[in-house]
């Protein structure tokens, strides 16, 4: 994060894709903890309303699809705030030239780890999946073939511009619409910017993706539109003083709204409209925009350093509980409370240390050379232009 403004976003950041994990941990080695939590609630007090409303907090802590619009919402914000604040015209020749070479290395790098550990027969999920009783679900992934020219067309080019669902790398189905998620953030700068009343054509955007059913494009355009309030002048002209003059109110409202939605996700179903989860995480980062206490905690240097790896744990994660996790799990012999402790106390250990290791010298790599090539572009181009002008 580039801003100490927005330092708390890499906090947020951290804290989401901690989720994540989480969330692919229980679902690997079937631990139903939130059905636990419910039953045990329950057998504690004898009321199912109360256990609802227990086991409806503790799966925010296990909710991955929170997570990752969590992540596209701050997407959409963090790379539209030098559209409103610097040269725009440079900014978006660099940084739609640098895009796709910023995400796919440590894609690609990634998918080939998932492809060596297939090629030598080090994934077990499978074999988890038949121990545990999950064939039909945790069994479904890596089952299949290796091929290094299939992982590598997977890297450079499905992961990013098709799909990946059941890929070598499940949970990447998330960066095509990251990627073009921030495409759509420098488009929509690029036709509506001069527009006064812009504010309406987005709400139009908005209400078109609910017709449509795309919640990461909601996401990413709310995340482009509270950065142009935050940083267009015009716009905070017109807000400053209604927000100061609102702002506990706003942030209260929201917190009831949002734990609301939490709530009645499992009490109702609620959680089968796909946009639960977009409201939720657009309230939740919302929330700590407008809190300097719940800032200053995910500006604590534990979330700070979870949020400089975070990437780097998403891409790692999945092969990481394929592997590793469900061999710890099927090798020891324990009771299974005693083989749950272990294997995801390893687990975590290697997830921290394999994404320490993997964005000091693949990720942060990455990041330099796709400014480079940003850079390039940008000053090749406009080179071009300016000859054009002297002719």
């Amino acid at each position: 994060m580039s801003s100490n403004k927005l330092q708390y976003f890499e906090g947020i950041r951290g804290l989401a894709a901690l989720i994540v994990v989480f969330h692919h941990l229980d679902f690997v080695l079937s631990l139903n903890l939130d059905t636990k939590v419910f039953n045990f609630i329950y057998n504690l007090s004898g009321f199912e309303t109360l256990s609802n409303i227990s086991q409806s907090i503790f799966s925010f802590f296990l909710n991955g699809n929170l997570a990752i619009f969590t992540f596209f919402f701050m997407s959409g914000y963090v790379i539209s705030i030098k559209l409103f604040t610097g040269n725009s015209k440079t900014y978006l020749i660099s940084a739609i030239s640098k895009r796709y070479f910023r995400l796919m290395p440590p894609i690609l790098g990634s998918i080939l780890i998932s492809f060596f550990l297939m090629k030598f027969n080090l994934i077990y999920n499978i074999e988890l999946s038949t121990v545990l009783g999950t064939e039909n679900t945790l069994g479904y992934f890596y089952n299949f073939n290796p091929s290094f020219l299939s992982a590598f067309k997977s890297g450079v080019w499905n992961v990013l511009f098709t799909t990946n669902r059941a890929g070598y790398n499940g949970p990447l189905w998330t960066m095509m619409p990251e990627f073009y998620g921030s495409l759509l953030c420098f488009l929509t700068f690029i036709i509506f910017n001069r527009i006064k009343k812009r504010h309406y054509i987005y709400i139009i955007i908005l209400l078109t993706s609910l017709l449509i059913k795309t919640p990461w494009i909601t996401s990413f355009i709310l995340g482009f539109l509270i950065c142009d309030l935050d940083y267009s002048t015009n716009w905070l002209k017109h807000l400053s003083k209604l927000t100061q003059k609102y702002i506990f109110t706003f942030t209260t409202l929201s917190v009831i709204l949002c734990i609301s939605i939490i709530i009645i996700d499992k009490i109702t179903g609620f959680n089968k409209w796909p946009y639960s989860n977009t409201i939720t995480s657009f309230l939740l980062v919302f929330i700590t925009m407008k809190s300097k206490g719940l800032q200053k905690i995910f500006q604590l240097k534990p979330f700070l350093w979870l949020g400089k790896i975070s990437f780097s744990v998403y891409l790692l994660h999945w092969p990481i509980l394929c592997s590793l996790t469900s061999y710890i799990y099927l090798s020891t012999g324990l009771s299974r409370n005693l083989n749950i402790l272990i294997s995801s106390t390893f687990t975590l250990v290697f997830i921290f240390l394999t994404s320490s290791l993997y964005t000091k010298f693949i990720d942060q790599k990455s990041i330099i050379v796709a400014r480079k090539i940003g850079e390039l572009v940008k000053n090749k181009l406009f080179s071009h232009l300016n000859k054009l002008n002297i002719d």
